[in-house]
């Protein structure tokens, strides 16, 4: 499996955990549903960086678990 495809299964999951579908993802992220639909049907090619963070922060999760660095899906708490 590829970055990309880790990356997309596990936005997934994180969606299904959150439990946030495409639409409610678009609106946290500020994108538009179909690139959010884009992304996950891995119809994009190259996923920009600012998109990553921003589900990142939208979903909760880290950017190594999504990039699949880690299995650890929380965020650090920044002290």
């Amino acid at each position: 499996m590829n970055t990309k495809e880790i990356f997309i299964k596990r936005l997934k999951i994180a969606m299904e955990v959150r439990d946030v579908d495409s639409a409610e993802l678009a609106r946290l992220t500020g994108l538009s549903k179909v690139i959010v639909d884009r992304i996950l049907t891995g119809e994009t090619k190259n996923i920009r960086c600012v998109r990553v963070i921003s589900f990142c922060l939208a979903l909760k999760v880290s950017c190594d678990y999504l990039l699949g660095l880690s299995d650890k899906m929380e965020m650090k708490k920044q002290s």
